[in-house]
């Protein structure tokens, strides 16, 4: 199986070595690793220039795209366009994989060959502890229960759905069309992706936090969803702000 990985980054030139890295130490190494950079003003394309060598060593095919986008899921839809893998997984330039996460997602997928997605458990590191958080199969679907981190999907599937690049929320969005449309997908019980707490979908404010509640609730009814689900986003955001 052959896996592809995508970051995105802007202006990522203190982070995004440890992503790149996370990448090229993965225990079973991905076809390929793309970058898709939106145009970044300080050092983040020779950061990742400076990878070029180890992983050409390693036969793994390294591609770095910078130029102008409209946002992080247009960067995403255009690496997905540019990858030439089975499986395609999304870790952003702040956060960084396990060494096992290729090699636990290829058996996973290796052994169900009707998959389409598989997610795990989710290391969360924030100024002052650190947590994990779980990855459950769920009947109703809520975001307290995956994490895009660790998510890897079919390129298959994004030949039919693909990011709306609408609002913050549409990696969320993508996993309700993905569960709607019907298409098989598992849980795995391991950590395989760390994920550093901040930006803008985490913000620290009543307003943000109301905002974010109203925007799941809207995603939530275009996908012929409940209106109930409400209950469960609010219940997401205001741990967010409490939690800081």
């Amino acid at each position: 199986m052959k896996f592809s990985i995508i970051t995105v980054s802007f202006n990522s030139e203190k982070t995004i070595g440890r992503a790149i890295q996370s990448v090229l130490d993965q225990v079973v190494p991905p076809y390929e690793y793309l970058i898709i950079d939106g145009n970044s003003h300080d050092a983040t394309v020779s950061v990742a220039e400076s990878y070029r060598d180890a992983f050409e060593s390693k036969g793994i095919h390294y591609i770095i795209k910078s130029e102008p986008d409209e946002g992080i899921y247009d960067a995403m839809n255009k690496g997905i366009r540019l990858s030439q893998g089975d499986v395609v997984g999304m870790i952003n330039s702040d956060d960084w994989y396990e060494v096992n996460a290729i090699q636990v997602m290829n058996e996973v997928f290796e052994a169900n060959p009707s998959l389409s997605m598989a997610y795990a458990d989710l290391r969360i590191h924030m100024p002052n502890r650190t947590m994990v958080k779980r990855s459950k199969m769920d009947r109703f679907p809520s975001s307290r229960n995956w994490n895009h981190p660790t998510t890897f999907i079919k390129r298959s599937v994004y030949e039919n759905l693909q990011y709306r690049n609408e609002t913050i929320f549409d990696d969320w969005d993508l996993f309700l069309r993905i569960r709607k449309a019907g298409y098989n997908y598992q849980i795995v019980s391991q950590v395989l992706a760390n994920f550093s707490f901040g930006g803008v979908s985490n913000a620290r404010s009543l307003k943000k936090t109301f905002e974010r509640i109203a925007l799941k609730n809207r995603m939530f009814r275009q996908n012929g969803y409940s209106w109930i689900n409400i209950f469960d986003s609010a219940f997401i955001e205001f741990g967010k702000y409490i939690l800081g």
